[in-house]
């Protein structure tokens, strides 16, 4: 992990507390009656896939997975400053409540405690909107969105605007870092049950961001990880089904990166193997007490 140095990590500590203050402290000027209609997370379909745009003086990136059959999108966000600089992460879950999130800085400790998360009612849904208790979602298009952060604070009202677009999700044209193709979403087997990961395309850094959730065989959810890579190696954050952490908010578990190319990605402990351009194998060895066992997981980019 490439650490910031001190004059970065003040400039997110400001943009830690502003992101806070806006959506812990103030009072949303958004409607605050949710509308009494039967929810179906189908609605929201349009949300599904990699949108990015600009937010807070740089960019921004969101992805959203489609819902899995207990009706809850998992998403993940992250931010640049104007330079480039990444400034924070979030861990997002939709369903028919509203919606919950997790930060994280560049370095993956959480701005939340292991069992704390920023919770945001469900206000109203369409085909073309999303309102929870502190954002607006607008659908212009079917590659265009925007969304709409507006407050109440001691200062007056604010508004903080994001200015959208759907993008593929798999970026096959650039292979600038050679572990470029695990791009996209897979889902498939392993630990008895259904696995679905999603992974961004590299940024100008090289890092990748994803999401991993596991349901076990009788579709219930069982556990989310959190995802970054780089050429340093893997680092996740693991959370129960109610959002609490698995490690402290400071920690995180390592996979070392051992050597990577166009057809595998091999860490200390985890490997990822492209069988074709839709067939994955991830191997990941586990150590028990007494022995060494692998899990297998068969997966198929959707």
């Amino acid at each position: 992990m490439k650490f910031s140095n001190l004059k970065e990590k003040d400039m997110n500590r400001r943009m830690q507390l502003l992101v806070l203050f806006l959506f812990t402290v103030t009072t949303m000027v958004f409607s605050a009656d949710p509308v009494k209609k039967k929810f179906e997370i189908e609605t929201l379909s349009w949300l599904e896939g990699r949108w990015v745009g600009d937010g807070f003086g740089g960019t921004t990136e969101e992805i959203w997975s489609p819902a899995s059959a207990d009706g809850k999108m998992m998403g993940v966000f992250r931010q640049h400053d104007a330079d480039g600089k990444l400034v924070f992460y979030e861990f997002m879950e939709l369903d028919v409540s509203g919606m919950r999130l997790k930060h994280f800085s560049p370095d993956l400790v959480g701005w939340e405690e292991k069992d704390k998360f920023v919770t945001f009612k469900m206000i109203d849904f369409s085909a073309d909107k999303l309102e929870v208790e502190a954002l607006l979602y607008q659908r212009k298009s079917d590659t265009e969105m925007q969304i709409i952060a507006q407050f109440d604070n001691k200062d007056g009202a604010s508004t903080e605007v994001f200015t959208m677009k759907k993008v593929p999700l798999k970026n096959s044209n650039d292979l600038t870092q050679q572990y470029a193709w695990l791009s996209g979403r897979w889902t498939g087997d392993g630990f008895g049950g259904t696995s679905e990961e999603i992974w961004s395309p590299p940024s100008k850094d090289g890092t990748m961001f994803g999401v991993y959730r596991h349901h076990r065989g009788d579709g219930s959810l069982n556990f989310y990880e959190f995802l970054v890579l780089d050429d340093t190696g893997l680092r996740l954050k693991h959370f129960t089904p109610e959002l609490v952490g698995w490690e402290t908010k400071e920690k995180f578990v390592t996979f070392p990166m051992v050597e990577y190319d166009l057809e595998k990605i091999e860490l200390k402990g985890l490997v990822f193997e492209r069988k074709s351009d839709k067939d994955l194998e991830i191997r990941l060895r586990l150590r028990y007490q007494d022995r060494v066992e692998t899990e297998v997981f068969t997966m198929e980019r959707k």
